[in-house]
């Protein structure tokens, strides 16, 4: 995708992402950036159930985000451990 996205991180993921040990903050920010380009990278998936709604996991933490197509707008809703990230 050329265009980049709007990216909106909730209040509450940035306090749980700062929170977090350092490498894993970082990991998680540089994946949030990489949306900015790609809402949709390899390895995202959608959410059963919730319209326009992907995750995406960066180690053991899964990433819960909405897009809306029309703004060009990532809205991240979750960030948090995942014991079953397959």
């Amino acid at each position: 995708m050329a265009d980049e996205w709007e990216l909106r991180v909730h209040r509450a993921v940035v306090s749980a992402i700062h929170s977090l040990p350092r490498e894993h903050a970082l990991a998680i920010r540089n994946v949030l950036i990489d949306l900015c380009g790609d809402p949709r990278p390899a390895g995202s998936r959608p959410v059963i159930g919730v319209d326009n709604t992907l995750e995406v996991f960066v180690g053991f933490f899964r990433i819960v985000y909405q897009i809306d197509e029309e703004k060009q707008c990532i809205k991240v809703a979750m960030v948090n451990l995942s014991v079953a990230n397959q």
